[in-house]
């Protein structure tokens, strides 16, 4: 088991018993490492989700309800557990939400370092990506786009992603070759920037999942997360 295979399995289960990730937890100190951070993550939730009902709160509801003559007011406990509550709920939402943020930071340098310079210099040599070719790349990710994509795209293949079957793309822009990832289902809700070797990437959220948009310019950036913007589109609205 990899270490890419072995983060996916830690964010479903940290706890699996199964052969592969744990012989991976004992002998790869990266893995070791990475499950060690992940068990203080899950520490800390256990214990945030370990709060305690106010002591009386349901008596003091039952009184309230059949005592109607002497009405004793119990909405300053109610109300601080209902925002006991709500703080609770954020703080999970939140944590979720940086946990697929995580994701996407490993998942991005680590297709990267696999292949993204390799890629990135086989596109240069101009040779025209086959239409069909590159429809078929985005409908294995559930995906169509606009036209005057195709005619940007130097190259083009599917990748595996945190969640599913995703798209790795070269598109040609002004500003020279700009690589594009994208993983459907991962949510982004800001843009963010990070850096993978010489390069920035730009970690945007679609619609229906994010994309990395790796490039040496700010300009070529913008110009490559326009267009993928603009033109992808899932794939069910434009088949019959």
């Amino acid at each position: 088991m990899n270490y890419l295979e072995f983060k996916r399995q830690l964010m479903v289960d940290p706890y699996t018993r199964d052969a592969a990730f744990q012989e991976a937890k004992a002998n790869d100190p990266q893995c070791a490492r990475a499950w060690r951070e992940a068990s203080v993550f899950e520490h800390k939730l256990r214990a945030a989700l370990n709060v305690g009902v106010p002591g009386g709160l349901a008596e003091q509801i039952i009184l309230h309800q059949s005592l109607k003559a002497v009405r004793r007011p119990i909405w300053p406990q109610t109300l601080a557990a209902s925002f006991a509550a709500a703080a609770l709920t954020f703080g999970l939402l939140t944590w979720m939400h940086q946990r697929e943020i995580d994701q996407f930071r490993t998942f991005v340098a680590e297709h990267w370092h696999s292949d993204g310079g390799e890629i990135l210099g086989r596109a240069t040599s101009g040779v025209p990506i086959d239409a069909a070719e590159f429809r078929a790349v985005l409908a294995a990710a559930g995906l169509d786009a606009d036209e005057a994509l195709v005619r940007q795209v130097a190259y083009a293949k599917n990748c595996p992603t945190p969640n599913a079957l995703g798209v790795h793309l070269v598109l040609r822009t002004s500003e020279g070759l700009v690589t594009v990832f994208y993983a459907p289902g991962l949510v982004n809700r800001k843009a963010r920037e990070m850096t993978v070797d010489d390069f920035t990437a730009l970690l945007v959220g679609l619609q229906d999942g994010s994309i990395a948009v790796i490039g040496k310019t700010r300009a070529g950036r913008d110009e490559a997360r326009a267009a993928v913007a603009r033109s992808f589109k899932p794939l069910a609205t434009t088949r019959t």
